[in-house]
């Protein structure tokens, strides 16, 4: 009885130590309603992948339900640019709920040079049209 206790004792041990290393190793970073979605809310989860690459694992509610959104790295100074991320390309569909998820991967060398992640609502459903795209969701990486 006590070995299988000890057993126990040992896996359950590795498994939390497991669980919050991984916890630890992944950045959150929420994200909140843009200009034009002011009751949105989500979070982005930035983790090691191979080889120098980071996923973004981005969970989204509160969008409107059904419609096309595309992920961005954005960087405001010293002048406005942007880029989608890799991995199935940077659009996503919310669900009849309004909830969206995505997932993208960038390189952490790439990843460092943003400050933001914004999520844009396509109201023509066309990813690639970026006139009149509506702000849905941002936060800072920095």
């Amino acid at each position: 009885m006590k070995g299988k206790a000890i057993v126990r004792l040992v896996l359950s041990g590795s498994l939390l130590l497991l669980t919050l290393t991984l916890a630890l190793a992944a950045q959150r970073i929420p994200l909140h309603g843009g200009s034009d979605m002011r009751s949105a809310q989500g979070e982005a989860l930035i983790s090691d992948a191979a080889g120098g690459i980071k996923e973004l694992a981005i969970t989204a509610q509160g969008l409107e339900p059904n419609e096309v959104y595309t992920a961005w790295l954005v960087r405001m100074e010293p002048k406005m640019a942007m880029t989608g991320l890799r991995g199935g390309g940077s659009a996503f569909t919310s669900d009849a709920k309004g909830n969206g998820r995505y997932t993208g991967t960038v390189s952490a060398t790439e990843l460092g040079k943003w400050q933001q992640i914004k999520i844009a609502h396509h109201p023509d459903r066309n990813p690639r049209n970026m006139k009149n795209i509506r702000s849905a969701l941002v936060g800072n990486l920095k």
